[in-house]
């Protein structure tokens, strides 16, 4: 089974097959590289912020995760 993340206020994660038409959804494999690049970034000392920075920063970094849905 493929996974899938919303990236809003709320994160929710559901089977990618079930994707409603509405909100920000990626793919979970791709979130996870993503975040393991924010992770180096932390862990050198750079400041990641609060969620809606930490979502900007994934859609900016060489690792972007892969949107499965854009709308909201």
């Amino acid at each position: 089974t493929k996974w899938a993340v919303s990236l809003g206020k709320r994160m929710v994660v559901i089977q990618g097959d079930a994707v409603p038409p509405v909100g920000i959804w990626v793919t979970w494999e791709s979130l996870k590289a993503a975040l393991a690049e924010l992770r180096e970034k932390s862990l050198a000392g750079q400041e990641l912020g609060n969620l809606d920075g930490l979502i900007t920063k994934l859609s900016r970094g060489r690792r972007k995760p892969v949107y499965l849905s854009r709308t909201r």
